[in-house]
Order: structure tokens, then C-alpha cells, then sequence
């Protein structure tokens, strides 16, 4: 009777016998293959440093992106007041209310009028609401006050020059200069 192919014994290129039905490297030589546990372990530390890192960044830049949720509320707003202004020949002293804005348009921005983290306030002449921004008939301030503490402003002055400062330069999504 002859003997299947398989579980004949052969010789292999460096003339050791290898059984081809266990397929196992001779005695002393590298199989090529890590143990289950080495493989795992390694995965799971590649896992942990990767989700460390993730948490550690997106915890970074969670203020960016708040500041960055005021500053595009301080620029909708500043929109809204120049368009109320317009209507009114440059008069923006009327134009500090949820009224005078229009409801729809502030919930369209997402924004709310006050003050507080998260909401914006509106200087008109007599520094309407809070009091602390002077404005003018012709000049506005908007304060976007972001939750991380930041304070995001839009002035236009006498001289119908914008200007966007921010109250913590080199933090958060605040420039160096304090200029935005």
C-alpha cells in the first residue's frame, strides 16, 4: 500500500524533515509567529494610546470650538444690528433688543441676548443693556461671551471701523495679539 503525499516526511530546502500534516518548523528555528498574548497585549496598549490621545486633544480643543461658537455669534449679531441700523440711517441706538433684532433671526443664529456665558449683549449710545460698552448713534459694541470665559467683541466706531478684539489673548481660540 502506498502512503498519502501528505503525511510523507520531505525534505525541505536546508535538508531538515518537516511532517507536512503538523506543519511545525524543526526544533530551534523561528516559526515566524508570536504568542496569542503578545499579539493582544500589544493591540490593547496601541488602543490605549490611541484613545489617550484622542481624549487628551479633543479636551484641548473644546475651548477652540466654544470660542469659536462666540465668535460666529458676535459676527451674526453684528450683522443683524448693522442691518437694524441701516433701516433706521445709521441710528443704531434703537437696535439692542430681541425686538429690534427680530426673534427669528437671533434663533436662527442660535443666539440669545444678555449676559452670561453663552449669550451675547448689544451696546447701543447710552450703553443699553449692562451699561458697560458706550456706543453711539452711530457705533455699536457686541459682546459674545463664550463658556470658557472668553469675551468676544465686535466695535464699530465714529469712524465706521470694525474692529474684533477678544479679552484672553493666546487662549483658546483668542490670537496672540488679542485681535480676531
Amino acid at each position: 500500500m502506498l502512503a498519502s503525499v501528505d503525511s510523507a516526511p520531505t525534505a525541505s530546502t536546508t535538508g531538515a524533515i518537516i511532517n507536512r500534516e503538523s506543519r511545525e518548523p524543526p526544533a530551534g528555528r523561528w516559526s515566524g509567529r508570536l504568542p496569542l498574548g503578545v499579539v493582544l497585549g500589544l493591540f490593547l496598549t496601541a488602543g490605549m494610546a490611541l484613545a489617550a490621545t484622542t481624549f487628551y486633544t479633543s479636551k484641548k480643543n473644546e475651548g477652540r470650538s466654544e470660542d469659536g461658537v462666540a465668535k460666529a455669534r458676535a459676527t451674526s449679531v453684528a450683522s443683524l444690528v448693522e442691518e437694524c441700523g441701516a433701516a433706521l440711517n445709521g441710528d443704531y441706538t434703537r437696535c439692542v433688543s430681541t425686538t429690534s433684532l427680530g426673534d427669528t433671526s437671533l434663533a436662527d443664529a442660535g443666539v440669545s441676548l444678555g449676559p452670561g456665558k453663552g449669550k451675547v449683549v448689544v451696546q447701543d449710545t447710552a450703553g443699553a443693556i449692562e451699561g458697560l460698552y458706550p456706543g453711539g448713534a452711530g457705533r455699536y459694541t457686541v459682546v459674545a461671551h463664550s463658556k470658557t470665559g472668553n469675551r468676544f467683541t465686535v466695535t464699530k466706531d465714529e469712524n465706521a471701523t470694525l474692529t474684533r478684539t477678544c479679552t484672553r489673548a493666546a487662549a483658546h481660540g483668542c490670537p496672540a495679539g488679542g485681535e480676531w
